[in-house]
């Protein structure tokens, strides 16, 4: 093993223990680690905002590993990150909308800000996400979670090749 792929497999380990958290014996976060904050999503199961506002910051988290971000860069550009991060790993959402409506508004005010979305976890909404209804989109919680959990086991697969 060469020392660029020891430091991947080191860096997805960390990764792993951080963003992740526990497996299943099928490869599938169960929720039940102590630790990681995908981990710490599905356990938000009956929290709707709750689990928006740590699917964003999660979002944010994927984004500085991706893009790269340091003590002196954390404050700067975030927002550039996400959205650029959105755009590469979640490409059936709007970035920009997320980032101000979702991320800006759940994180800073606890409101989903300019009523872009319809926040749902009811079995009515699945058929429905992502899909507009009078001018907002539906995001159904339990897609929006696979979609985070997808998005997290490409942004693995781009460190490793």
């Amino acid at each position: 093993m060469t020392q660029l792929e020891l430091k991947k497999e080191q860096l997805i380990k960390e990764l792993d223990r951080w963003l992740r958290g526990g497996i299943d014996k099928k490869g599938r976060v169960d929720g039940n680690g102590s630790l990681g904050a995908l981990t710490d999503i599905k356990k938000a199961h009956h929290a709707d905002v709750g689990t928006f506002i740590l699917g964003s910051c999660f979002i944010e988290a994927m984004a500085g590993f991706r893009y790269g971000v340091t003590k002196r860069t954390m404050n700067k550009r975030s927002g550039n990150r996400f959205i650029k991060f959105v755009k590469g790993y979640l490409p059936k959402y709007n970035a920009e909308d997320m980032y101000k409506s979702l991320r800006c508004g759940l994180v800073h005010n606890y409101v989903e800000h300019r009523g872009k979305y319809f926040l749902d976890s009811t079995d009515h909404s699945l058929s429905l996400h992502l899909k507009a209804d009078n001018g907002r989109v539906w995001i159904n919680r339990k897609r929006f979670v696979d979609d985070l959990e997808r998005a997290y086991k490409k942004l693995r697969k781009d460190i490793l090749t």
